[in-house]
């Protein structure tokens, strides 16, 4: 008779446990189905959202290694301009001059001249107030001799730096 007692008392056991590992599978599932899902209107409506146009990056050269070459005549349409009046030389000494003021529209040519180091401007996004959309150069680093231009259309102070080195900035303020 003792031994119908512990094994009627030993199967409640096992269906107690079963049951309690069932109720707390059934908890989890419902918590992990009931994650807050985005509607798909409110993803579009937040990928979509409108951002200030960026001003067109003209160009970036990079220079090549110097070859002898045999120099030909090129016919170049009347229309393509690489050239900008607004120049700002990447020196051994840093950006020169480091604060440049231009004309709403007008492009700014950054030349690196510097001996030893590569050249890639970057917009200070850390700052908000003096990010320009775009303005960071794309295509790698520049050494010696390689050129980059930038046309500003909105007004403003826009600050940059070479990634290269952090404490080597500048200013464009455009009217």
């Amino acid at each position: 008779m003792e031994n119908n007692i512990n094994d009627s008392s030993t199967t409640k056991w096992v269906w107690g446990a079963v049951t309690i590992v069932v109720i707390i599978g059934l908890i989890l599932i419902a918590k992990k189905n009931n994650k807050p899902e985005i509607p798909t209107e409110a993803v579009a409506v937040a990928v979509t959202k409108p951002q200030p146009e960026p001003a067109p990056i003209v160009s970036t050269t990079t220079p090549v290694v110097k070859k002898p070459a045999v120099r030909t005549a090129v016919k170049v349409p009347a229309t393509t301009t690489k050239t900008a009046a607004n120049v700002i030389r990447y020196t051994n000494r840093g950006f020169e001059p480091s604060v440049l003021e231009v004309k709403r529209g007008e492009s700014v040519e950054f030349v690196n001249e510097n001996d030893s180091k590569v050249m890639v401007i970057r917009s200070h996004d850390e700052n908000p107030e003096n990010f320009y959309p775009g303005f960071s150069q794309e295509g790698g680093p520049l050494g010696n001799g390689g050129k980059f231009y930038f046309a500003f259309t909105l007004p403003g102070t826009w600050l940059y730096y070479n990634l290269n080195g952090n404490k080597e900035q500048g200013a464009i303020i455009v009217r």
